[in-house]
Formats: structure tokens, C-alpha cells, sequence
């Protein structure tokens, strides 16, 4: 069986929607950087927020991708 270091971990990827409420996707980032497996992407979609956080989440993770859209669009984008 070959080392833990050896095996390459799959990607995941984390999407989350944000709407006004930046303070509590920033506690969601600082939770997914204090987990130990690294192979992670984030997506926050922003639905039209009256404020832009864009540079509040890249500070607390950098690596974040970051989506606004014009308008909201809800949870699902219908």
C-alpha cells in the first residue's frame, strides 16, 4: 500500500451562495481553511448583494472563486 502522501487526493468542490450576509460565509471560509484536506476548491456565488465582500473573503481564503451575479437569482437560479 503506498504512502499517504503518495495517494492522490480528489478535488472537492465547495459552493455556497451568499446574499447580504458576508459575515457568515467569511465563518464558513475560515472554517473550511482550519480542515486538514488541502485539495479543496471554493465557490461563493453571490446573488446580487448591495455590498461587493469579494476582498473580505479573499482575505480570510484567497484561493476562493468568486461568482456576482446582477441579480438574484435564489438558491437554485431559477
Amino acid at each position: 500500500m503506498a504512502p499517504q502522501a503518495e495517494i492522490e487526493a480528489p478535488l472537492v468542490s465547495i459552493i455556497t451562495v451568499n446574499y447580504n450576509n458576508a459575515a457568515v460565509t467569511i465563518d464558513l471560509l475560515k472554517s473550511i481553511a482550519r480542515n486538514s484536506y488541502r485539495n479543496v476548491e471554493v465557490i461563493i456565488v453571490d446573488n446580487a448583494s448591495r455590498e461587493d465582500a469579494s476582498a473580505d473573503f479573499k482575505a480570510v481564503y484567497p484561493e476562493v472563486k468568486i461568482i456576482r451575479s446582477a441579480t438574484n437569482l435564489g438558491f437554485s437560479g431559477e
